[in-house]
């Protein structure tokens, strides 16, 4: 199972209000014909764009720039413009034995990364790289102590600097010794260690909150939380919840986080438990978010500017669409994607913001062809 989350460089407004029907505009790219269903609960349109070929798009993600992006299942990298044409840059990031992930975007490039793993007990290491402007790949240099280490999440800040979080669970001699680290690096490829969340624990999801740092969530079952920013960092810090297994910070200085557990009533689908909690303080209400996981690719999440939580799938037997969770667990459903030449689109479990508020996820028809489709809440 991937999951991956979008870092807050990726937030864009959403607000909408319920018990409004969507409609669709017109389609962009090729000719597609789309129909939509209408038992929608967030005013706004759908838009679908043809994708040349088959990608396989893997990941969305948006630059803190507003340019969107994504990534296909062989780490090529691709960009996505305002009216929906996607096309390969040529560049094809270094990423070990599964897909790169883009971890942030920006003026200085595209950052990435990707993991090699050897054995069930990871021995591999993290790979990491810029791509800038030029399309050229600068690959990233690990201190030694830190190159044998696991990818446990990553995120940008505003300045452009990259934080990743790693984990050596044989550490640098034995096997059973525990290393961990947080790592940040600049545009200019330059290197900092800091310590991980908490003493002995593994550093895992990354995510930059709304006062600028970069926040990492590590430990098990009882889990702290790291405040990181160039000028040093707060360890320690006590989250009053259970196992988190993702992570995004509100626009409110709280997070979200959240679990797999097994959808209410199935016995093989799985679903996602989602908790609101802030840093040392008080936890919210525990909800589910009632779409299904992906369990073959990705399963991305997004945070818009009025905190609520966003994801693209499918509910049980129904068609797929958007969701968002408000503060409160609401639940609210956009229209379903719309059918193109007479088949249902299903979402790939990719998720984008954009600075225009729109949201975004690649779609499949029953025969296999691809497709952007867009949401636009009003």
């Amino acid at each position: 199972m991937r999951m991956h989350s979008l870092s807050s460089r990726s937030r864009a407004v959403a607000c909408g209000t319920a018990a409004v029907l969507a409609s669709v505009s017109a389609v962009a790219g090729s000719s597609v014909t789309a129909a939509a269903h209408t038992n929608a609960g967030v005013q706004g349109s759908l838009s679908v764009f043809a994708v040349p070929g088959t990608f396989g798009i893997q990941q969305l993600s948006t630059g803190s720039d507003g340019k969107l992006w994504f990534v296909t299942p062989q780490s090529q990298l691709g960009t996505i413009s305002t009216s929906g044409q996607a096309a390969l840059t040529g560049v094809v990031l270094p990423h070990g034995n599964v897909s790169a992930v883009i971890a942030g975007a920006g003026p200085e490039g595209v950052w990435s990364y990707g993991q090699n793993d050897t054995a069930i007990y990871s021995k591999g290491s993290c790979v990491l790289d810029l791509v800038t402007s030029d399309n050229v790949v600068h690959p990233v240099t690990l201190p030694t102590v830190a190159a044998q280490s696991s990818c446990g999440g990553a995120a940008a800040d505003a300045s452009g600097d990259l934080w990743v979080s790693l984990s050596n669970q044989c550490g640098s001699r034995t096997c059973g010794q525990r290393v961990s680290f947080v790592v940040e690096v600049t545009p200019a490829l330059v290197v900092t260690l800091y310590p991980p969340p908490a003493p002995g624990v593994r550093a895992g999801p990354v995510a930059l909150a709304s006062d600028g740092a970069i926040w990492v969530l590590g430990g098990y079952p009882s889990q702290h939380l790291g405040r990181y920013t160039t000028s040093g960092s707060s360890t320690g810090i006590q989250i009053p919840t259970g196992e988190l297994t993702g992570m995004l910070a509100r626009p409110d200085g709280t997070f979200w986080g959240w679990r797999p557990i097994l959808c209410i009533g199935q016995t093989s689908l799985f679903c996602l438990r989602v908790t609101g909690f802030t840093a040392g303080g008080a936890t919210r209400s525990t909800y589910l978010f009632p779409v299904g996981i992906n369990l073959n690719g990705p399963d991305q999440l997004g945070v818009s500017t009025d905190g609520s939580l966003w994801r693209a799938g499918r509910e049980r037997s129904e068609p797929d669409r958007f969701f968002r969770m408000n503060a409160n667990g609401t639940i609210d459903r956009s229209a379903a994607f719309p059918t193109v030449g007479g088949s249902l689109l299903a979402s790939d479990g990719t998720l984008a913001i954009t600075g225009s508020g729109a949201i975004w996820s690649s779609a499949q028809s029953s025969s296999g062809a691809e497709y952007l489709v867009r949401f636009q809440p009003v």
